[in-house]
């Protein structure tokens, strides 16, 4: 069958050939979503540089550490030993009693780290003492060898129970950065002997007493004449034990104010006034 071509001018469209289905729209395509994905945060160079100086540091403190223990034990062993070291101090030209003395190594560059411990001792009546170092967890007698700054203080007597003792003593002695006194510690101990001279006016002046009635005198009198007794050597002090003995007095041990393990007869009057007359 043949097909018919449209004339000319003739604007009718042509009969569509039969069975012939017309065309369907575009079938709509399902609709995609994209997950959104998180961006890769990379490290800074800050906290990557923050980390990696940690781990520096520490692995350096321990290998310093390690290396200080080393050296510490190492300096223990070379430790020489304690040595004697006595003196006497006067005041004024006067023998200074009941005085603390203590020391301080001069600072001095070593390869080993300083393993000594500084010395301490307290004036007798006449004025002398001998060094005792705080070593291997007990207080034991000498001192190691070495250059020494000496600090010395004394208090005026307390005649209260109340308020801070008063310094009897210089000020520029009493401190290790203004004091003036030095020590040489010979590993010979036949050298190990000095003599120190203060002068100056008392760091402060002493408390003004308060005076005692008839009474309280007799009592303290009566006490008093029990520590001339308990003290048999007559080195002017009792031992704690000693002093126990004596009755009617409470609190005893309280009576050794600078700790020494002994007490002497300002501290043993001013227990008295304390515990006993009620100062």
């Amino acid at each position: 069958m043949s097909t018919l071509s449209p004339l000319p001018g003739d604007t009718t469209s042509p009969p569509a050939p039969p069975n012939t289905k017309p065309p369907e729209p575009d079938a709509p395509q399902p609709a995609t979503h994209t997950i959104p994905q998180s961006p890769t945060r990379k490290p800074s160079r800050a906290a990557v540089l923050l980390v990696v100086s940690a781990l520096f540091v520490s692995s350096g403190a321990v290998v310093f550490f390690g290396v200080y223990d080393g050296l510490k034990l190492l300096a223990t062993w070379l430790q020489p030993p304690l040595v004697p070291f006595s003196g006497q101090i006067f005041y004024e030209g006067q023998p200074l009693a009941h005085a603390t003395v203590s020391t301080e190594l001069v600072p001095s560059w070593s390869l080993f780290p300083k393993i000594q411990f500084d010395g301490s001792g307290y004036t007798d009546r006449d004025g002398r003492f001998q060094l005792e170092t705080q070593h291997q967890g007990r207080l034991q007698e000498g001192i190691f060898p070495g250059e020494y700054r000496v600090k010395v203080v004394a208090f005026h007597p307390q005649t209260s129970a109340t308020g801070a003792p008063r310094i009897r003593t210089p000020s520029q002695y009493s401190q290790f950065t203004t004091t003036t006194l030095t020590i040489h510690v010979s590993s010979q101990a036949d050298q190990n002997r000095q003599q120190f001279f203060l002068t100056g006016e008392p760091a402060e002046t002493p408390e003004t007493e308060k005076k005692l009635d008839e009474a309280q005198q007799r009592t303290l009198t009566v006490f008093l004449g029990m520590f001339d007794r308990g003290d048999r050597d007559g080195d002017g002090a009792l031992t704690l034990e000693e002093a126990k003995s004596i009755k009617n007095l409470a609190s005893i041990e309280e009576a050794d104010s600078n700790g020494n393990g002994s007490i002497d007869r300002q501290e043993f009057e001013l227990h008295v006034k304390k515990y006993a007359l009620g100062y």
